[in-house]
């Protein structure tokens, strides 16, 4: 098994519209796909609420 982890957030500065942090986002997971060669890679989407 192959583990990179990888911080979505990275790279987005925080004063970023919602479409450049998603358009950010779906780069980088486009990259990952790349670097796999297309295979199957695991997602896990982790978060916190803070009030």
């Amino acid at each position: 098994m192959y583990l990179v982890e990888c911080d979505l957030r990275w790279g987005v500065p925080q004063d970023s519209t919602s479409s450049v942090v998603i358009d950010t986002c779906l780069a980088e997971l486009e990259r990952c796909c790349q670097e796999t060669c297309g295979q199957p890679f695991f997602i896990s989407m982790l978060s916190e609420r803070y009030c």
